[in-house]
């Protein structure tokens, strides 16, 4: 009788995702707030490649997501390579990395890019999303 309680505890405990180590998803997004460049941004969180966009002004965009596990530390780096928004070239790199527990509690970061840098934000609302504006640029190395 034991057991069989004990298994059912068990059971439950996975079917509700309360195991302790399972599986995050962190969303995230971009919002580029260059007053001129063009920002071509990688995302990698747990050192796999979330994506690689190119973002033009004004843009939230959206990333996606990564699967990362649970309750632990993720290693996050967002690059951001600058360009003139007007003779497409390469102007400097900003790297930003983290293991924030701040992502993992709200599963899901925005970030916005300037000429300052990069910083987190909160995740922006659905409806704020769009598709990036495809931009053909000569990516750096």
């Amino acid at each position: 009788m034991r057991e069989r309680v004990l298994a059912g505890l068990i059971l439950v405990m996975l079917l509700s995702g309360c195991t302790g180590v399972g599986v995050a998803t962190l969303k995230f997004a971009v919002y580029n707030d260059c007053e001129n460049c063009i920002v071509d941004v990688n995302i990698t969180a747990n050192k796999e490649v979330v994506n690689h966009i190119a973002i033009e002004r004004g843009y939230w965009a959206d990333f996606g997501a990564a699967h990362v596990p649970g309750g632990v530390y993720v290693p996050i780096e967002i690059r951001a390579d600058y360009y003139d928004a007007e003779t497409l070239e390469y102007v400097k790199t900003e790297v930003w990395n983290t293991t924030d527990t701040f992502m993992n509690a709200i599963y899901g970061a925005g970030f916005v890019i300037n000429e300052s840098g990069i910083w987190i934000t909160k995740y922006p609302e659905e409806s704020e999303l769009k598709e990036p504006v495809p931009v053909e640029i000569k990516r750096v190395s």
